[in-house]
């Protein structure tokens, strides 16, 4: 995704972000050159399919991605959250039943709340376009990376108006996906 910091940040035409410096510094040491070509993810697992790149970075593990890439071992650990404002009468996933729920499409967070009837999604591209749907209040709840919301939060000065009613919901593990 290009958007998920702080393991990427497309800003002004320039990418940065850990998961990006970690490859450039393999890149330097072995010879490679690199092109960052921004993308969703579901626009990365067809590009990779059809041979178009030659790798991902930060994808989360999944059956579904395992389908399409080999992964890496993990580039970094960090988990699935349910993000509410402080004042939500959410106060963990057995609340969410008849509330909307902003997460990105076909992440580890839409498969895991599938289950929770009378649940209502707002579902898009990416993580923080997830969390913005959610922090203009076109949803109740937030589902998603933990450090991305954190850090999106921190950086926004809204660390003060919202909570983590669950921080641990799932484990995410980001690899470096390639083709298969």
């Amino acid at each position: 995704d290009p958007h998920l910091p702080p393991m990427h940040i497309n800003e002004d035409d320039r990418v940065t972000g850990f998961s990006v410096e970690l490859l450039n510094h393999a890149a330097k040491h072995t010879g490679y050159s690199l092109e960052y070509i921004p993308m969703t993810q579901e626009e990365s697992l067809r590009a990779i399919a059809n041979n178009e790149i030659d790798m991902i970075l930060s994808i989360p593990f999944s059956d579904r991605n395992a389908e399409v890439v080999e992964c890496s071992d993990s580039i970094l650990s960090t988990s699935s959250g349910l993000l509410v404002p402080k004042e939500a009468d959410i106060h963990g996933i057995s609340d969410l039943s008849s509330h909307t729920v902003a997460l990105q499409r076909h992440s580890v967070e839409e498969e895991f709340l599938r289950n929770i009837r009378r649940l209502r999604y707002q579902a898009t591209s990416n993580q923080e376009t997830a969390l913005r749907v959610f922090l203009q209040g076109r949803a109740d709840a937030f589902a998603g990376n933990v450090l991305m919301a954190e850090y999106y939060l921190q950086n926004h000065a809204l660390h003060d108006s919202y909570t983590f009613v669950e921080k641990h919901m799932l484990p995410l593990e980001y690899t470096i996906g390639v083709g298969k």
